[in-house]
């Protein structure tokens, strides 16, 4: 037993925390991968049709008219009076992501929110954020209530491709 690794000794209740730990450790490299695949407007395009599998109404409005959102998710359902609208700003970064660089995409994604109707953001990046960035994030939604945003960087990307990867299925080009 001295030769077994300790994961391997835990019982069999605990696979939902296995799997868990395998679903941590590959997150980010899914999303350096669908960064090969998809480049910058080919990753909005990709990221809306993932909000489509995943059951949202997503509409991509790249470009000049975008305002700050490269896509607008409707949530709607009946437990609430209104769909809600959320902006999300899909940046392909490669790496560490830098403070600078992230205050700029959480502003681009600010200066939009009025046009744009939102009700709340997503800066949504193939990088990886540090906890700089985390906390940046955490000061802006305290004193901006109004204006909550969410940071799904390269680990938070890969644990919603993981969610939704099965339902893309196996189509050819």
């Amino acid at each position: 037993m001295a030769n077994i690794p300790t994961f391997q000794l835990e019982p069999k209740r605990s696979t939902a925390v296995r799997l868990s730990r395998v679903r941590d450790a590959i997150s980010p490299e899914l999303s350096a991968l669908i960064q090969q695949q998809f480049w910058r407007q080919d990753l909005s395009w990709f990221c809306s049709e993932l909000f489509r599998k995943l059951g949202y109404t997503a509409y991509l409005q790249e470009g000049p008219g975008e305002y700050g959102s490269d896509i607008v998710v409707e949530i709607r359902s009946e437990l609430l009076p209104r769909s809600l609208r959320v902006g999300v700003q899909v940046k392909a970064y490669t790496g560490a992501v830098s403070l600078q660089t992230f205050r700029q995409d959480i502003q681009q994604l600010i200066d939009g929110w009025d046009r744009n109707k939102l009700d709340y953001g997503v800066l949504l990046t193939t990088g990886a954020c540090g906890q700089d960035c985390f906390e940046y994030l955490a000061e802006h939604n305290d004193s901006h209530t109004d204006r909550q945003i969410t940071l799904m960087d390269s680990s938070g990307f890969g644990h919603l491709l993981i969610k939704a990867i099965g339902r893309f299925g196996s189509e050819e080009e």
